[in-house]
């Protein structure tokens, strides 16, 4: 986890960070990965650079995964979440957290977090009515913190060696060793909207994509490798919470997981073990070595939209899935999760993955939920997925406001 949050080392020594944690993976935000993203890195960026500027365009690119290009005054996204990022705290510390000594606030007009001693018989304020006062405690809360976190860390939420029910865990076998999370590349995505065709797998491997690419009305000559996020390890919050949360639950039954960016790995590496491929063909390229066998393909119509194609579509399948940004952000739209054999049929392979980034949550949402595991296994007559090959799924993801409210089984495909 060190490689996903560079300062989260040094961090898990400090109760505040640790308080976070609890706030961030709590019931209250269970089904906001969204919101938890963006506490996680407001908390990360203040605690960790201290007096370094937190402003809402580092938001919307980090956490949001806008472009470069992005405008927030002509976008709302950042402004509206903290709204209901501050609705969700003041949640947490009036019923869940009533009991925590120091409460988290974000206070009106800034994304600067701030701690706070609890007042007794105080309401916690969203807005953060006591903000600007200076956060101490005392030796002793600082060492029940950290046993606390590193108990987290360490052993999972869950005794007695059981990992929740989910769908990773169906297909995983623990026994098989540690699991490989390809983890996708951000910095990839951008690069891509300034393509007429996405970056091959053997394009990404040799990096082209990392030739001047324009800019215009910032670097009408284009940009150097050198000033061009394509050459830099940048993943999503989205991802990196994904794989807290498969560490948080898979912990205690002995399940072990590698996180890896998708810019160093090689295509070898798929020959052994079992992996999880986050992000589509879009952003992570290695998705690419087991679209050809798929039924449900990240491809570009005929028009040039990128969306899911349905090859052999059944009847009341859609043979194209589609959905613009703006639906995806409130409305419907479209993700998938496969599993496979891997290049050498030696290991599994499972990809996940959405049209936008509401729906890659929601998919990864899905893949840890126990209801969702039980729709597929229903789907699948019943067996249990641990016997089944392969299986392809498609799934519907609702949000509002850039927020996951739900997701639904819509096709599969099943292969003994």
């Amino acid at each position: 986890m060190s490689e996903i949050h560079g300062s989260y080392e040094r961090l898990a020594e400090d109760p505040r960070w640790a308080l976070t944690q609890r706030v961030a993976h709590s019931e209250v935000f269970r089904r906001s990965p969204r919101l938890r993203s963006f506490l996680l890195y407001v908390v990360e960026q203040s605690l960790g650079r201290p007096g370094e500027e937190l402003n809402e365009y580092q938001i919307g690119t980090h956490v949001f995964g806008r472009p470069e290009s992005f405008n927030p005054a002509e976008e709302s996204i950042v402004r509206s979440s903290a709204r209901q990022l501050r609705a969700k705290l003041q949640e947490y510390f009036e019923g869940e957290g009533r009991k925590e000594s120091t409460v988290l606030v974000i206070p009106k007009g800034t994304y600067v977090p701030e701690f706070e001693r609890r007042r007794a018989g105080a309401s916690v304020l969203a807005g953060g009515a006591d903000g600007g006062r200076k956060w101490k405690l005392a030796a002793a809360v600082l060492g029940v913190a950290c046993l606390v976190l590193g108990w987290m860390v360490l052993r999972g939420p869950e005794a007695g060696g059981q990992a929740r029910e989910g769908l990773v865990f169906a297909v995983f076998p623990r026994e098989q060793g540690e699991i490989r999370v390809v983890l996708c590349d951000s910095a990839l995505v951008v690069v891509n909207g300034f393509r007429s065709a996405v970056v091959s797998v053997e394009e990404y491997a040799r990096r082209v994509e990392q030739e001047p690419l324009p800019l215009p009305a910032v670097k009408p000559g284009g940009a150097t490798p050198g000033q061009f996020p394509g050459g830099r390890l940048i993943t999503s919050f989205r991802d990196a919470a994904f794989l807290a949360a498969l560490e948080e639950q898979g912990a205690s039954a002995g399940y072990r997981f590698e996180a890896r960016h998708s810019r160093l790995v090689q295509s070898r590496d798929f020959r052994s073990g079992d992996h999880i491929l986050l992000g589509s063909t879009w952003s992570n390229p290695w998705t690419a070595l087991f679209e050809e066998r798929l039924n449900f393909r990240f491809e570009k119509d005929e028009s040039g939209r990128f969306g899911i194609r349905n090859r052999e579509p059944r009847r009341g399948e859609e043979p194209f899935y589609f959905a613009p940004a703006e639906q995806g952000r409130s409305g419907v739209s479209w993700a998938r999760v496969s599993l496979g054999p891997n290049l050498s049929g030696s290991g599994r392979v499972l990809l996940i993955s959405g049209l936008h980034t509401e729906s890659s949550e929601g998919a990864t949402e899905a893949a840890l939920s126990g209801e969702f595991l039980k729709s597929v296994e229903a789907a699948a007559g019943g067996r249990p997925l641990g016997g089944i090959k392969s299986f392809e799924l498609l799934l519907e993801v609702r949000a509002v406001d850039g927020t996951v409210r739900g997701q639904r089984l819509v096709a599969a495909r099943f292969t003994e």
